[in-house]
């Protein structure tokens, strides 16, 4: 026999079954079908027949799909009576009205039977959700067989499946064959290339913003290259990664056109609280005043349900303890409409350390250790080797490929061919100078020296001065004070200088809050021309911090600046030029403010107003012009903090007022 859309259609014309009646079958109140007496014997009848067939699973299940035609329109309803009752005024409005219920010439349905001891069912689901199931065993435990509303239908089913078994023992190539090459993509399980997946629906297509560190950073997570694993977690440290996390969750949405303002840090919260602050922003839980944030026994009672949740979105950032050598940091997606977006999430936690050096952060952790735990077990002060067995030897301790190995030598050491900068544009001229504290091509920041020797490559470094330049390093990183190569470390400084400048804000404004016999202190008021500090010719930015003493009738204006610290001569130099040019806006402001005092009246909140303007620089590091020779004069003042950090109100005798 020839199995067809034509063969399968009239089988089921043959005992007058259509969709209408499956739908009948599956209405909300008659999802489950407890069926007793003489149905349930057919029922049982027709589960023999299903033993034809191999089982496919637990509990005896076996299953096929079956195809089944839509009603006749003369099957769907009774034209003539519906137009004479008023609700159609037409046939080709009846006819209209049939199509668009039954759109599909026919319809695809999955029927598995199953059998658990003496209970038995019949489940029919289009594979996405149950339709209903014919059973004799109710989930109710009072349910009782109810079939009289569908015996009709249930005989036309039993009778359909009877004749189709036949069909697929008769000819199951044939019947197999017809499914495979039409049965509905939507109904479909198992697995497909992901081109074609692309080709069918295109917008499943997997679009990320950087590929090639997406695949290699789904590449390390599956050989367990991508963390190494930490002691412990705490509240605090989880919200450090569910902030990286987040960050790139919002940054996708937006880069697609989404809305939404990129988060800024709330005034007066600490550094070490930033991350804190910002999960309880967005998760709107207040950790701190639930748990201690530094208690990893408190992390397991705060680590529940939809804790780590981006959005409303199924992707969770969660930590996990499944490996026995200590905790995890995973991405877990399971909406598959989010893996693009999943994988940028997870990219950005892996990201900023490899484009600089072009090894993950791990994989710059692992091998140092393993250099300093080799050199230690030596006893050894100086080590000299020849590349290759170094590369081989320290790729066996730390656990990593040979390549990785080579590629941490070439992020940190020095070699001979760096004389011809021509070659490495990445690096200037003054990457050589002595002078210069941060050159990149210094034992600084490249400990290991790379030679040539009796017809091999050595390379050659020192236990102390390694550790100091890893040291160095990171602490430069960490306090912003990294010269970057690649974009995105550069980025990551810039961010890290912002907040390094933010932070030292708030701790001058918490400082001068609590004086009580300040009258205000009020941080970042803006000039410009709808402001409350009004300048019709345009902006002139905002005050960091103002400060006003009624008793001596002074407003000071305060500038508060967290430069570098300066390490040689050179950095004395640009410091004095980058300072300078920040000074000339606050000047200019300064002038301003003293042409406009009557503007600040509202602040004061005084009778009379006849206050003075002055503004200074306030800095975290000391001003190495404080000690430039006696005739030397800036333009405003430059205060240290410490200068008046014993005396706070002292900082009122340093501006020049008028």
């Amino acid at each position: 026999m020839s199995i067809d859309r034509k063969f399968l259609a009239d089988l089921a014309k043959e005992v007058g079954l259509n969709t209408s009646h499956l739908d009948v079958l599956g209405e909300r109140q008659h999802w489950e079908i407890v069926v007793g007496g003489d149905m349930l014997e057919r029922m049982v009848g027709i589960q023999r027949q299903f033993e034809r067939l191999a089982v496919m699973g637990d509990d005896e299940y076996r299953g096929f799909y079956i195809e089944v035609p839509r009603p006749a329109p003369e099957e769907w309803g009774d034209a003539e009576e519906l137009i004479a009752s008023g609700e159609y005024d037409s046939r080709e409005a009846f006819l209209a009205d049939w199509l668009a219920f039954n759109p599909m010439e026919t319809r695809w349905s999955h029927v598995a039977s199953s059998r658990y001891g003496d209970s038995r069912s019949l489940r029919v689901t289009d594979r996405k959700r149950t339709m209903f199931i014919i059973t004799n065993c109710p989930a109710c435990a009072d349910g009782a067989p109810d079939d009289a509303w569908c015996r009709d239908i249930l005989t036309r089913l039993f009778d359909y499946l009877q004749r189709l078994i036949d069909v697929v023992v008769a000819n199951p190539d044939g019947f197999n064959d017809y499914v495979a090459h039409n049965l509905p993509y939507q109904q479909r399980t198992g697995r497909i290339a992901q081109k074609e997946l692309n080709r069918i629906v295109s917008n499943c297509k997997i679009v990320v913003e950087d590929p090639e560190t997406a695949i290699k950073a789904l590449e390390d997570s599956v050989h367990g290259r991508s963390v190494p694993p930490l002691k412990t977690m705490t509240i605090r440290l989880y919200c450090t990664y569910y902030r990286i996390a987040n960050e790139a969750y919002e940054a996708y949405y937006r880069k697609r056109g989404a809305s939404g303002r990129v988060y800024e840090d709330p005034q007066g919260v600490p550094e070490e609280l930033r991350d804190v602050a910002y999960y309880k922003r967005m998760k709107f839980v207040d950790v701190e005043a639930l748990y201690d944030i530094d208690s990893p026994e408190d992390f397991i009672r705060f680590a529940t349900d939809h804790y780590g949740e981006l959005g409303l979105s199924r992707l969770n950032i969660f930590a996990s303890n499944k490996c026995q050598q200590g905790w995890m940091i995973v991405v877990s997606n399971s909406y598959s409409a989010n893996v693009g977006l999943a994988i940028e999430v997870a990219t950005a936690l892996y990201n900023v350390f490899m484009s600089e050096f072009g090894i993950e952060f791990n994989q710059f952790a692992d091998i140092t250790t393993a250099i300093i735990q080799q050199m230690q077990d030596s006893k050894q002060g100086m080590l000299i080797e020849e590349i290759g067995s170094f590369r081989k030897r320290i790729s066996s301790a730390a656990k990593v490929n040979e390549d990785v190995v080579n590629g941490y030598i070439c992020a940190f050491s020095i070699n001979s061919i760096y004389h011809d900068l021509g070659s490495f544009p990445m690096f200037k001229e003054h990457d050589t100078f002595p002078s210069r504290y941060k050159r990149k091509l210094g034992l600084m920041y490249r400990p290991i020296c790379v030679f040539h020797s009796n017809g091999e490559d050595k390379i050659t470094f020192s236990y102390r001065g390694f550790i100091q330049s890893q040291y160095n390093l990171l602490d430069n990183i960490r306090n912003s004070n990294y010269s970057s190569l690649s974009t995105v470390m550069g980025q990551y400084i810039g961010k890290l200088n912002q907040t390094r400048g933010k932070n030292f804000e708030t701790g001058v404004y918490e400082l001068y809050k609590q004086m009580p016999s300040l009258i205000m202190c009020h941080r970042s008021a803006q000039i410009g021309p709808k402001e409350r500090l009004q300048n019709k010719s345009g902006a002139l930015g905002d005050i960091d911090i103002m400060l006003i003493d009624n008793k001596k009738k002074k407003i000071l204006l305060v500038e508060a600046k967290n430069y570098n610290e300066c390490k040689t001569p050179y950095e004395v130099v640009v410091y004095e030029k980058k300072m300078l040019d920040d000074m000339k806006m606050v000047v200019k402001r300064d002038k301003w403010a003293k042409g406009n005092k009557q503007l600040f009246e509202s602040y004061a909140r005084s009778e009379t107003f006849d206050y003075q303007v002055a503004s200074i620089m306030l800095t975290f590091n000391l001003c190495p012009v404080k000690f430039f020779c006696d005739n030397y004069k800036t333009p405003l003042p430059i205060v240290w903090i410490r200068d008046v950090i014993e005396d706070p109100m002292s900082i009122f005798d340093f501006g020049n007022y008028s």
